[in-house]
């Protein structure tokens, strides 16, 4: 029998890595604390990745975050107030990173709305997404802290350490990035999947990745 190759066998480790992280965010049994159930669906979504319900329906991830694609077409903020002059619009975000950039523009004092993706159904808010509408002199800056924010989450993926049974091979490890005995990756690459973001292809069409 033919032995699978490095990428099938991290392909194998990541959708298993999947499967655990998506039994916590379900947290059936209420085994979990708050802060783990939130940080499962917060790597799941930036992955792209649904998560099924116990009944094995979509579950509804943005109402856990405070935000829903059944919200009305208009601008969403804390202020509920409507942004004045030149806008601009920053797309497209998940609802976990929708909220989390939301707090780095309050944080900021940069003015904002939230807007739901048009076309995206109530339904099923598994694609749910959001775009942000700041004022055109906060653009600039608001872009800046977009792209700090993923380079951060990108360094923190790069920089982790895995212990354990290697699920390739099943060799014990400890604090390494790789199995010592077979060679599989064992922290999972973030740049490539950024690579592929929405927000990413809006910096590369407006010439603003070297800004």
């Amino acid at each position: 029998m033919e032995k699978p190759g490095r990428q099938e066998l991290q392909q194998t480790y990541e959708d298993l890595a999947d499967e655990v992280l998506i039994g916590i965010a379900r947290n059936v049994d209420q085994e979990y604390e708050d802060v783990a159930v939130e940080t499962a669906h917060a790597v799941l979504e930036k992955r792209g990745v649904d998560v099924p319900d116990s009944d094995g329906a979509v579950k509804d991830c943005s109402h856990h975050h405070g935000f829903s694609s059944c919200s009305a077409s208009a601008g969403l903020n804390r202020a509920n107030k409507k942004l004045s002059g030149p806008i601009v619009e920053v797309p497209k975000f998940s609802a976990g990173e929708t909220h989390d950039i939301e707090e780095i523009f309050v944080g900021n004092n940069i003015p904002c709305e939230i807007h739901p993706v048009a076309g995206k159904s109530c339904s099923s808010c598994r694609d749910e997404e959001y775009v942000f509408h700041v004022p055109e002199e906060s653009f600039a800056f608001a872009i800046k802290l977009v792209k700090d924010y993923y380079a951060e989450i990108a360094q923190e993926s790069s920089s982790r350490y895995f212990s354990g049974e290697c699920p390739a091979c099943g060799t014990r490890v400890v604090n390494v990035k790789e199995c010592s005995d077979c060679g599989l990756s064992l922290v999972v690459d973030y740049s490539e999947s950024l690579a592929r973001h929405p927000f990413m292809s809006f910096l590369k069409q407006n010439n603003l990745l070297s800004q």
